[in-house]
């Protein structure tokens, strides 16, 4: 099960989340998301459980928990596919790009 880690505090690194997530079983995959550029946590990260109900304990138990003075949100997620990953990359590239220029017309487009 893909679970979605929300709000974590921008110094909380992947060791830390693994570590968050263990007492409740086995972790497939983990990753905090970071920014391209700057290389700066974007403040979420995602975390895979391949047994469902040891990830529904860890959700129940760790959604509004507090980490490093943030109270972190915790929901499952759904997998997309990496055509739709690529497309909704795309898109954010392209309203990022619009939106810096000044293009609001091309920005409501996107949305």
């Amino acid at each position: 099960m893909n679970i979605l880690v929300r709000n974590l505090s921008r110094d909380t690194n992947e060791v830390e989340l693994k570590k968050l997530f263990s007492p409740f079983g086995k972790i497939a995959s983990f990753n905090i998301v970071v920014d391209g550029a700057t290389g700066e946590s974007k403040g979420f990260g995602f975390v895979d459980m391949p047994n469902k109900e040891e990830a529904v304990a860890a959700i129940k138990q760790l959604d509004g928990e507090t980490l490093k003075g943030e109270k972190v949100r915790v929901k499952t997620t759904k997998r997309i596919n990496t055509a739709t990953k690529n497309k909704m990359i795309r898109r954010y590239k392209n309203y990022k790009l619009n939106s810096s220029s000044g293009s609001s017309k091309q920005a409501k487009r996107l949305r």
